[in-house]
């Protein structure tokens, strides 16, 4: 049985948010984590999702210098 957290994406950075919401992509709804306070995303995992996660991480050095 698939575990529902297993089909969540969390997202820990502002920058990949941003990038994934500049795509078409909407978070389901963000948190505060419980120990360390910061603010987090969750995203449903799609196929969409994945894809621009591979875009994100190939040009993340390119990404975080121009933003």
């Amino acid at each position: 049985m698939e575990n529902f957290k297993d089909k969540m994406y969390f997202c820990y950075s502002n920058k990949q948010k941003d990038f994934l919401n500049q795509k078409g992509i909407d978070s389901l709804f963000s948190a505060k984590h419980a120990k360390t306070n910061k603010l987090f995303y969750v995203f449903y995992q799609s196929e969409e999702l994945g894809q621009a996660l591979t875009e994100f991480t190939e040009k993340k050095a390119e990404f975080f210098k121009n933003n």
